[in-house]
Order: structure tokens, then C-alpha cells, then sequence
């Protein structure tokens, strides 16, 4: 039975012959969208290599590389440098604490940051490191002073983790200084019954709660790793001057074993009394 033309069911279909959406109210058919407003095809073109050379430059600016190998100590700036004879750019600074009378009580160490570099390096020494003022949150490691003795440990993630103890003493080839890297033993546990019963037996042992082991060891202005690698030379190795130097090599590793190197390099020198400013 035929419906009346009320009742008639709608067509969802927007439009039964191409399925396009009905033209706006107002219009009387739907316009094709004009030619120039098309985009045109995109061109594949063949990437130039990225070019090596430092022509585009400013002819005074200095690339902050972390591996640069020559470094210079001239408190309260480390700097550093490709080679000895170029010019160079701070990269540590030094803060120290004294007693009432004067004498040196602890020593910090950090990364200056890439603008702080730039800054001291248009200003001359004394007036830039004055104006300059140590940053505390950065430090990477604190050298404190217990009697005769110190003891260095690192403050940031990514450094050397227990503490790093310094003795010398003269022997056959002369006069030698040796870096330990101290660490909690992870054998000794005091509630262990296997310890628990060498305690009763032997007694108690402080040094049983450490292991020791070797870092550098400093001979002759050499310095040598533990596995009997070389590290490090000293510039001025036999000579009496006011800056120190120190040639880094490439068996002291990436960036975090360089700067455990010049952490160790001014401790001796601090501990020495050699880090007057």
C-alpha cells in the first residue's frame, strides 16, 4: 500500500548520483575550487652534504669541546685549550673555604657554563673570576681537609661514587702520590652470621666495612691508571712554575673520566698548598 507523500522515508544518501554534500543554502550548485589555489606537487630534491668547515663562523668564537686535552690551572679558572700554544677558555671553577687563621679547609670544583665561558674569556682574568660568582648547586666535587689527610667525593650524578683518598711517599724512582678509590664493601654485612662469627673470633675490623683500590698513580709527571694505563702528563713536570699544566690523554675516557682526572690533579695540587688566591 503506497504511503502518503507525508509519510514518504528520507533519503540518507547526500546525493544519489556522485555522493557529494548538497550545495549551501543560497547556492545554487557547488563550485570546483579554482585552479591557482591548488598546491602544486611537491619537488624531491637532492640534500646537500652537511659542510665540515667553520666558514660561517665568527672569526672569534671558540667551540666548547668537553675533550679539549691541555688544560692550564690558574686559580680560582682552569683552562683549557687544543693544544699549549692556542688559545684557550675557562672551564672549572674553584671555591675554597679557610679556618679563622687562614688556612685552607675545603676545596669545590665545577663546570662553568658555556655562557660563563664566553663571558670570562672577553674579560681579563682577574676582574672576570672576581665578578664571578661560584654556584654551589653545580659543584662536582668537594675536596675537605681532615688533619694531614683529605678525602674527595663527588656531588652530581655521574660521578665517582664513595670517596677518593690521597697518599705519596718516596721510593726507588722518586717521589709518588697515589689516588684510592674507597667503597663500602658490599661483602661485609654485620648481620650476616658468617661475619657475626669472624667478629667474635678475630674481633672487630674497621677496615673489613672497605674496599680500596687504586686510581692513579702519579710518578715523575706521569699519570697512570690503575690498570697500569696512561692517563695523563704533566706540562711542567720537573720545572718550578706558578701554573700548573696538564696534557689529557684519550686512555682517560669520555668526559666524566676527564674531570675525575682534574678533580684528582687539584686535589694533589691544593693539598700541596700549591692553590693560592
Amino acid at each position: 500500500m503506497p504511503l502518503p507523500p507525508s509519510f514518504q522515508p528520507l533519503n540518507t544518501r547526500l546525493n544519489p548520483h556522485d555522493d557529494l554534500p548538497p550545495p549551501y543554502l543560497g547556492d545554487d550548485v557547488t563550485t570546483d575550487p579554482k585552479l591557482e589555489s591548488l598546491a602544486p606537487p611537491t619537488q624531491l630534491t637532492r640534500s646537500e652534504p652537511a659542510r665540515s668547515d667553520d666558514e660561517g663562523l665568527p672569526p672569534a668564537y671558540h667551540a666548547l669541546d668537553p675533550l679539549l686535552a691541555h688544560l692550564t690551572l690558574a686559580a680560582p679558572l682552569i683552562h683549557a685549550s687544543t693544544t699549549t700554544s692556542s688559545s684557550s677558555l675557562p672551564r672549572y671553577q674553584l671555591y675554597q673555604t679557610t679556618t679563622k687563621s687562614g688556612r685552607p679547609l675545603t676545596l669545590s670544583i665545577r663546570h662553568l657554563l658555556p655562557t660563563e665561558c664566553r663571558r670570562l674569556s672577553t674579560a681579563s682574568q682577574h676582574s672576570g673570576s672576581e665578578a664571578l660568582r661560584y654556584d654551589d648547586d653545580t659543584t662536582l666535587y668537594h675536596i675537605s681537609r681532615h688533619g694531614p689527610r683529605a678525602e674527595l667525593r663527588g656531588l652530581r650524578a655521574g660521578t665517582l661514587d664513595g670517596r677518593i683518598e690521597l697518599t705519596s711517599g718516596t721510593g726507588v724512582r722518586g717521589r709518588w702520590w697515589k689516588f684510592w678509590h674507597v667503597v663500602r664493601s658490599q661483602r661485609f654485612d654485620a648481620l650476616d652470621p658468617a661475619n657475626e662469627a669472624r667478629i667474635q673470633k678475630h674481633g672487630y675490623r674497621a677496615e673489613d666495612e672497605w674496599e680500596r683500590r687504586v686510581l692513579f698513580v702519579v710518578r715523575g709527571g706521569v699519570w697512570w691508571s690503575g690498570k697500569d694505563e696512561k692517563v695523563a702528563v704533566e706540562q711542567d713536570a720537573g720545572k718550578k712554575s706558578k701554573d700548573g699544566g696538564l696534557r689529557i690523554l684519550d686512555a682517560a675516557g669520555d668526559k666524566r673520566g676527564r674531570d675525575l682526572v682534574v678533580a684528582c690533579w687539584v686535589m694533589r695540587a691544593w693539598m700541596g698548598g700549591g692553590l693560592r688566591w
